[in-house]
C-alpha cells in the first residue's frame, strides 16, 4: 500500500507570487489526480489555515467525508499563525477539534523562532494529554532547537506517535540554506531523537533544505536518507510528497523517485514500509473512524 504522509490541499493557492490557476492549483481534485496517476492509495492531508484559507480544516473535512478510503485529515490546531497560538485553553480547543472533525490525528506548527517553554509548561502537557486520551497521531513542525523537548514529551506520552515534518530538518529560503556540513550537523540533532521509539519522520522536503530547489534527485543529500535509515529504520520513515508546495520545484513522480534512488542500499520490503505499509498500520491504530 502506498500512502503520502505529507501533502496539502487548499481552495485557493495561498502563496506569493499570485498564480493564474489559483482556484485549481492546490485543490483536492489535483491531489487525487496525482494519487490516481501514481497509484497512491491514501494520503494524510496536513491542514493549514493560512492565507486565504482560514477554513482549511472544514474544507478537508468535507473532502475526507467524500473520499474516506483515500484521505485522512490532520486538522490544524493552534498553529503559530492562529490567534490562539500557545494561549490558555489549548487542551479544550484540541478536544473540540477532535470531536468536530472525528480525527485520527492533527497537525501543529511551532513558530520557527519559538522556544520549548510552552511545550513543557502545564498548558502544553495538558494539550498532549488530550492527544493521548484520544489516541491521536501528532504531525508536528518544529525548529531543531525544540527536538530535545519533543523527545521528552514523547517519553511522557509513549502511546502518541509523533511525526516530524520534512525529516525534522530546518526549512529555509534558498539563500539561507546551510552547507552540507551544516546539514550534517542538523541531522545529528534529528538522529538524537531516534532513541525515542514513538518519534517518526516524514521523508519529504529535500527542496526545503537545499539551495538548488529543483536539483532532482538531490544526489548530494543521499547521506541524509541513509543516516536516517540507520537511526530510525524503515518502520519510522514515511514518504511524503509535500504536494502541492513541492510542485514549484519537482513533480509528484519525482517526489517518489527521490527515495527509490536514494534507497539503493535497502531491500524491496524496506521500500514498501517507507512508502506506506508501516504508516497504514499506524493510522489504523489511531483515533476514530472518519465518515
Amino acid at each position: 500500500m502506498i500512502i503520502d504522509s505529507h501533502c496539502h490541499a487548499w481552495q485557493l493557492w495561498p502563496y506569493q507570487p499570485a498564480v493564474s490557476d489559483s482556484t485549481s492549483r492546490s485543490s483536492i481534485e489535483q491531489l487525487l489526480s496525482n494519487m490516481d496517476r501514481h497509484e497512491v492509495d491514501q494520503a494524510l492531508v496536513v491542514c493549514a489555515n493560512i492565507s486565504l484559507n482560514p477554513l482549511n480544516n472544514e474544507y478537508i473535512f468535507e473532502q475526507a467525508k467524500k473520499f474516506p478510503q483515500r484521505l485522512v485529515q490532520l486538522a490544524d490546531v493552534d498553529s503559530y499563525w492562529s490567534d490562539t497560538y500557545h494561549s490558555k485553553g489549548a487542551d479544550l480547543r484540541l478536544q473540540d477539534v477532535i470531536d468536530q472533525f472525528q480525527l485520527r490525528g492533527f497537525t501543529h506548527y511551532i513558530a520557527p523562532d519559538d522556544s520549548a517553554g510552552w511545550l513543557q509548561s502545564q498548558e502544553g502537557l495538558k494539550f498532549f494529554a488530550v492527544a493521548a486520551v484520544n489516541n491521536q497521531l501528532v504531525s508536528i513542525a518544529a525548529p531543531l532547537s525544540i527536538i530535545p523537548a519533543i523527545s521528552e514529551i514523547a517519553a511522557t506520552f509513549p502511546n502518541i506517535p509523533f511525526l516530524l515534518h520534512h525529516m525534522g530538518l530546518e526549512i529555509a529560503p534558498p539563500n539561507q540554506c546551510g552547507s552540507l556540513d551544516e546539514i550534517r550537523q542538523n541531522l545529528h540533532s534529528v538522529i538524537s531523537a531516534a532513541n525515542q521509539p514513538n518519534i517518526h519522520l516524514k521523508m519529504s522536503g529535500f527542496h526545503h533544505i537545499w539551495p538548488q530547489r529543483a536539483d532532482f534527485p538531490y544526489a548530494e543529500l543521499r547521506f541524509v536518507t541513509r543516516e536516517i535509515f540507520d537511526a530510525f529504520g524503515p518502520l519510522r520513515m514515511h514518504w511524503g510528497s509535500d504536494s502541492p508546495v513541492s510542485k514549484q520545484h519537482i513533480t509528484y513522480a519525482q517526489s517518489m523517485d527521490i527515495f527509490k534512488l536514494h534507497f539503493d542500499f535497502s531491500t524491496t520490503n524496506d521500500l514498501r514500509l517507507v512508502f506506506g505499509d508501516s504508516l497504514h498500520q499506524l493510522i489504523n491504530r489511531c483515533g476514530v473512524t472518519q465518515g
